[in-house]
């Protein structure tokens, strides 16, 4: 595959054989396809592989492994979390250079790709400034695998630190539910009018959902 990637490019590489060929170059290990298709089988897709953590990668076991169970190199491991926190920073550095409700749909990848594999629901605040510039991509509350709870206190006291003048708030449902609850609205009306007494406009609520990210406001 090495030769091949060299001759020809990568464009004609499918999902597995692009992981292999990464899991070769750090391993050196002639089974790396069959890794790599593990690897796939246990995380569902390889956007699932790029986002799971370092001990979940170094602990596969497919039912299916003729050898029994198989673990992923520390070092090939962190190279493929490395893979993702660059892929990060880049959409990251992408979304920062322009207003953010001019680019929603940059901001939408940007968002699926940070929160749609995160095990647990954590609640995001992006604050902006007076021309919905990106100021602050922060974590306000971290929670159960259904539940997180967050304060408008909170998200108000960071906002004025931050001389933040519109915020858009994110939060993620780690079961791929694209079910608004109640208590999503409810968090929602709490912050927009706690902003309103502060001059802070709240843009929009989104939910990350798998592959879908929801609007509140729409």
């Amino acid at each position: 595959m090495t030769r091949r990637a060299l001759d020809v490019g990568l464009k004609g590489f499918t999902d597995p054989e692009l992981l292999a060929l990464l899991v070769y170059q750090q391993s050196q290990d002639i089974t790396a396809l069959t890794t790599a298709n593990q690897l796939i089988d246990r995380f569902r897709c390889l956007s699932g592989v790029l986002m799971a953590s370092r001990a979940d990668l170094e602990h596969i076991a497919p039912a299916h492994a003729p050898d029994g169970l198989r673990a992923l190199k520390s070092s090939t491991a962190l190279h493929l979390n490395l893979i993702r926190e660059l892929s990060r920073r880049v959409l990251r550095q992408k979304v920062g250079r322009r207003p953010l409700l001019a680019s929603s749909v940059l901001v939408r990848t940007f968002l699926a790709a940070s929160l749609r594999h995160e095990p647990r629901e954590e609640f995001h605040v992006l604050f902006l400034d007076h021309g919905n510039g990106l100021i602050a991509d922060e974590v306000l509350a971290r929670g159960s695998i259904s539940r997180v709870a967050v304060y408008s206190r909170e998200v108000m006291r960071r906002a004025l630190e931050l001389s933040a003048t519109a915020l858009i708030l994110v939060h993620n449902h780690p079961s791929g539910s694209r079910k608004i609850s109640a208590d999503d609205r409810a968090i929602t009306l709490e912050i927009v009018r706690a902003g309103q007494t502060l001059g802070i406009e709240v843009h929009d609520h989104l939910i990350v959902a798998g592959d879908d990210v929801i609007s509140l406001r729409a």
